[in-house]
């Protein structure tokens, strides 16, 4: 790159030091707004195989929450049989808002999880 992008003052001085790359990525990611359909679409089941894996853009999700926790699983697998009644609690509780997270800073977090079928993945 050589983009330097720099903190300034309001009179257009150098002020302070360059921005690293975390915060390079939180200029350019930071700002980005959903609509309500598109959150909508973005937070529907991505668990379900009868779709066919219809959503198209992975990375949509995760730019849309602070955080998102993803659970790959496959319906033989035994391990995935008997975590999905603890995963499908803690789903909802956050999904539906009943149980809150904040990030370090204290400020309330924009979190999601999801259930992913690895055969559809």
């Amino acid at each position: 790159r050589d983009i330097r992008k720099q903190r300034v003052d309001h009179t257009g001085m150098n002020k302070g030091r360059a921005y690293n790359e975390e915060e390079l990525l939180e200029l350019e990611f930071g700002d980005r707004s959903f609509t309500a359909e598109e959150l909508a679409e973005l937070d529907s089941d991505w668990g379900s195989s009868s779709d066919k894996f219809k959503h198209d853009n992975f990375q949509a999700v995760v730019d849309a929450h602070d955080f998102t926790m993803i659970n790959f699983y496959e319906d033989w697998c035994g391990h995935c049989r008997e975590f999905a009644p603890t995963w499908n609690e803690l789903e909802s509780s956050v999904n539906e808002r009943k149980i809150s997270a904040v990030d370090a800073d204290g400020k309330a977090a924009n979190v999601h999880l999801l259930k992913l079928n690895c055969v559809d993945f």
